[in-house]
């Protein structure tokens, strides 16, 4: 049988309690009493905030892998082209890598 679930009632100040919100927000968008749960489990929640838009710059990138080999399947681009253009995109996707684990490093301090 699963436990009801009990209530808990703190008192904080009206900054603080915004303060809160503001957090949880940042945190992912999650209830506030979801991101008090989460601190009192883990003590810290690490949010990077430029992940999304590391992750779009990898689904382009992506797209542009899946754009080249279906050109190279079809025969519009030689081998020779193909090879500088992987480079390129090695070379996106290692830099944009460099940042996130950089960005990480930095939320661990």
């Amino acid at each position: 049988m699963r436990a009801k679930p009990k209530r808990v009632v703190i008192w904080v100040t009206e900054e603080k309690k915004k303060v809160l919100k503001e957090k949880a927000k940042a945190a992912g968008n999650c209830h506030l009493s979801d991101y008090i749960l989460q601190m009192e489990e883990r003590g810290i929640i690490y949010v990077v905030e430029d992940v999304p838009k590391f992750l779009r710059q990898l689904s382009g990138m992506a797209n542009n892998l899946n754009q080249l080999t279906h050109l190279c399947h079809i025969g519009k681009i030689k081998d020779p082209e193909i090879l500088v253009h992987l480079k390129l995109n090695m070379n996106g996707v290692k830099d944009i890598l460099r940042s996130l684990n950089s960005l990480i490093a930095r939320t661990k301090k």
